[in-house]
Order: C-alpha cells, then structure tokens, then sequence
C-alpha cells in the first residue's frame, strides 16, 4: 500500500486486506495439509507442488473453466474478490447491452449504441469516465473527441429567369414622323431595359455559381472531415470492443458493479464465505490426517 498510490480509500484498503488474509490463510492450510498427507519429511514439497498446480491452472483466470471445475480452488475465489474490490470490470459489468447475443451486438449501429446507452460500447469504451476497463487507453484516438465537422448550410438557390418584357408595338402609320420618331424613344429605352435586366442575370449567375462552388467545396470538405472521423472511430472502437468481448466472454464472472451494493456485497461476501469453506475443509482434513498419524 505504501509502495504506490493504491486506488480508493480506507474501506478498499481493509476490503483487500481482507481478501488477502483468507488467500493467504488458504495457502497455509494447503501446505499444511500437503505436510499432514506426506508419509515423510522429502516428499511434502512434491505434494505441495502437485496441489499447487491446479490451484494455478483450474482458478479461471488463465483458462476460463466451467465454475463446477473452478469452484473447488481458493485462487478462483480470491481472484473473484480482488477483481470485485479493484472495480476491474465494474463498467463492463453494468453495461446491460454486453448481455445480449453477439449477433445482436455486432448489428448495432454506432447510433445505436449511443440511444441504448450502452457506456462500454462504440466511441464511450475508449472514454474512462464511462467505460474504466484496463488496456482500453491503447486504442484512444483523440481526433474521436474532437468537435464534429460544421455541416454546410443550405444549398444556394438559383436565381429565378429574368422576364423580358415584350417590345413596344410598332406604329400602324410609320409614315408619321412625329409617332415614329416616339417610337424610336420608346424603343431604345426598351432595349436600354432589356441590357440591364441581362447584366443584372448574368450578375445573379455569376454569383450564384460562385456561392455554389463554394458550397459544394464544403461539402467536400465536410464529408472528407466525416470519414476521416468515422474512420478513427472504427480503427479505435473495433479493437476495443474486440477486448472487451474477449474479457466478457472468458471472465464475466469475476465482474460485478461496484457501484451497485445490492450486487457488489453479496457477491464479495460469497467469495469470503467459499474461501472461508475451503480453509475450514482443510483445516478438518488436516486434524484428520494428523490424528490417524498418531494413532498409528
């Protein structure tokens, strides 16, 4: 405890310390009881080492083993209580969407993940405030935390036609100079109107395909900025998720959520009560073994 900044406080201090106790308690009533079965001093370290083994092999943690067959050893129970105390997988545990079926897991979708609330899935596995789970911080990707791309705005709108108004009637009686030379008048302020109603059009082109350029620009650069963050995304959530399936698989049981009591005292106090069985089945053999030395 002194050699490094141990996590939590005073209870987790005396909850590990407990813990270790009834381990190391254990261990000693399995040496003992490997001295009181040996017929001669040379041959209890051999029946240490045959009753060691499985203590290593069978506990679950390197192999994971129908609890049937793990049940039997005090490391499996004791690794249980260490993993509980610890929070190693509490996130992991409490995440309910880890309990459906890997087909179901593997078709949701990243938006999924997020309505679900699924805290150890997706982008939110990679975050330690929502998914604390050893190894994870490997495949962070800060870019996943960055601000989402400024999606374009609307797509400028293109600018109506231009209405040219139909030209003046030309005079029946061209002959009068008077009405004619009014018609020439008339006739150039119509053409005078018509060019700038076609400079204004081609001005309102021009701008609309130079706004329009500019959008698709940004379009452009939005999607490039959407797939090279969901491109981070992928490369950082699928190895995570590939971990963390690994881990529920081979070790869920040996998780609990620490932030649940209903959950968390009763599955601690299950592993104290199995250890507490194993030291007190050995104790009984020990006294066994050694009263039938003596009587022989």
């Amino acid at each position: 405890y002194l050699a490094f900044e141990m996590p939590g406080g005073a209870l987790e201090f005396f909850l590990i310390l407990v813990s270790l106790t009834l381990a190391t308690m254990a261990g000693m009533m399995l040496g003992l009881f490997a001295s009181a079965l040996s017929p001669n001093a040379n041959a209890a370290p051999l029946i240490v080492i045959l009753f060691m083994l499985p203590q290593i092999v069978l506990g679950g943690a390197m192999v994971p083993l129908p609890e049937s067959i793990s049940s039997f050893t005090s490391t499996k129970w004791a690794f249980q209580g260490f993993m509980a105390i610890t929070g190693v997988g509490s996130d992991l545990a409490s995440d309910a969407c880890w309990l459906l079926e890997p087909e179901v897991r593997e078709l949701m979708t990243a938006e999924d993940k997020v309505t679900n609330n699924c805290h150890c899935m997706g982008v939110n596995a990679l975050r330690e405030d929502s998914c604390y789970f050893p190894g994870l911080g490997a495949y962070y990707n800060p870019k996943i935390d960055e601000p989402l791309p400024v999606e374009p705005g609307p797509e400028p709108e293109r600018p109506a036609d231009v209405e040219i108004p139909p030209p003046p009637p030309e005079p029946e009686d061209q002959s009068d100079t008077v009405v004619m030379a009014e018609y020439l008048a008339t006739l150039k302020e119509y053409q005078t109107q018509v060019e700038a109603l076609q400079a204004q059009a081609e001005d309102n082109f021009a701008r609309y395909e130079s706004e329009l350029g500019l959008y698709q620009a940004e379009v452009v650069s939005y999607q490039g900025a959407m797939i090279d963050r969901q491109a981070a995304e992928a490369a950082a959530v699928q190895p995570a998720e590939a971990t963390l399936a690994i881990f529920s698989r081979d070790l869920r049981w040996a998780f609990v959520d620490r932030d649940d009591p209903g959950a968390f005292w009763p599955f601690l106090f299950r592993t104290w009560g199995a250890q507490l069985l194993v030291i007190m089945i050995l104790f009984g053999g020990i006294l066994f073994l050694q009263k039938r030395k003596d009587v022989n």
